[in-house]
């Protein structure tokens, strides 16, 4: 994998006031279910937050199979990023006010604090990692440098 493409990734998901993404996890039934979300990226990992009330954060408890993708638009072009993986819940507070704060999650508009009960973080260990370049005729797999 290229690592220019990798860094233009980064850059374009980094010029977005909190890039949304639409999740898919797995309902009851194993049917998928999408629903927008916001994407915090830090270094190579993909992060969400919700309530742990809602349906995706008890659809994520039972199975964490995820994918998600977010639009990059660029002119009259548009591209994407989508991401097939894992998704686990992350408990480390001090993480998780780092995170929130670097990519300016506005956790005080939904919850209490990074310690209120509902608050679900969780993070997404990609299985597999698309990526097109705006514009592009075809998507390349950058997967090499996420999984681990």
């Amino acid at each position: 994998m290229n690592k220019l493409i990798l860094e233009e990734m980064r850059s374009r998901l980094a010029q977005l006031n909190r890039p949304q993404a639409f999740l898919a996890s797995l309902s009851d039934n194993g049917a998928p279910q999408v629903r927008p979300v916001t994407l915090m990226l830090d270094g190579d990992c993909f992060y969400f937050a919700t309530a742990r009330s809602s349906r995706k954060a008890k659809q994520i408890a039972i199975d964490g199979r995820v994918e998600f993708v977010t639009l990059l638009c660029e002119g009259g072009n548009s591209g994407y990023l989508r991401v097939q993986g894992l998704a686990r819940e992350i408990r480390d507070l001090k993480l998780i006010e780092r995170i929130t704060t670097a990519c300016r999650y506005p956790v005080l508009e939904y919850w209490k604090g990074v310690d209120d009960p509902d608050f679900f973080f969780f993070e997404v260990t990609p299985q597999r990692v698309e990526y097109m370049k705006p514009g592009a005729e075809s998507a390349v797999e950058v997967a090499d440098e996420f999984v681990k």
